[in-house]
């Protein structure tokens, strides 16, 4: 039994689709960047998991005795932060509920519009090189992570920030963070670096809402 393990779950809308951003984290993942995960260490969840199945599945790594656990939950536009968590699909996942699983523990929410197809995906997933670990490959270990910690892009109440192609501003920005990191895998400064992306996304966006609402409106 491996002592890590990556949960990625997406939410794709279109059956054999598979969501850009759950494929980015699988990459940056299986690169020497992120670790060298192999594919035994990650789960891909595409189109979703009811949350007794996603409590089930926690509850084996638990019994197994995983120390190190990464869970990312890809919704759609629809999905937002809650005051407990976030809603994953439309159904809410308290953040209680996944929490405290393993003695490190990061748990990612963010969501994805733009969708590889099944071709697209077959493509994708061969261009990956496949790797395996060892003690002198996998130097590159998570920094600066307490117990259990918890990342998003959005406030409560909000949703997460998309890009005009429908990707997710937060995963991409921390992605782009983390793998340009020469220290360990810092996931908490790279979601400040993130978060400060998707506020600066989300100020854009709304100014651009605003001209767009004003348009032909005198005095506006």
């Amino acid at each position: 039994m491996h002592s890590r393990y990556a949960v990625l779950a997406g939410c794709a809308k279109k059956h054999g689709f598979m969501q850009k951003s759950i494929l980015d984290f699988y990459r940056f993942l299986s690169s020497a960047q992120g670790g060298f995960w192999t594919g035994d260490e990650i789960c891909i969840i595409p189109h979703g998991m009811s949350i007794p199945g996603i409590k089930q599945v926690l509850y084996r790594l638990f019994k197994n005795g995983i120390e190190q656990l990464l869970l990312y939950f890809c919704g759609t536009e629809q999905d937002i932060r809650t005051l407990r968590g976030f809603t994953y699909g439309g159904n809410e996942i308290n953040l209680a509920d996944v929490s405290d699983i393993c003695p490190s523990q990061i748990t990612i929410f963010d969501s994805c519009n733009h969708l590889y197809s099944p071709e697209e995906t077959t493509l994708f997933l061969e261009s990956v090189p496949v790797t395996g670990t060892s003690p002198a490959e996998n130097n590159r270990q998570w920094v600066n992570i307490p117990r259990t910690a918890f990342f998003t892009g959005c406030r409560t109440g909000d949703s997460p920030v998309l890009m005009p192609d429908g990707g997710g501003v937060y995963t991409e920005s921390l992605l782009a963070f983390l793998e340009s990191g020469e220290y360990g895998i810092d996931f908490s400064a790279a979601d400040r670096s993130a978060r400060f992306v998707c506020a600066t996304a989300q100020v854009t966006a709304d100014i651009s809402a605003v001209d767009v609402d004003c348009l032909g409106v005198k005095g506006c």
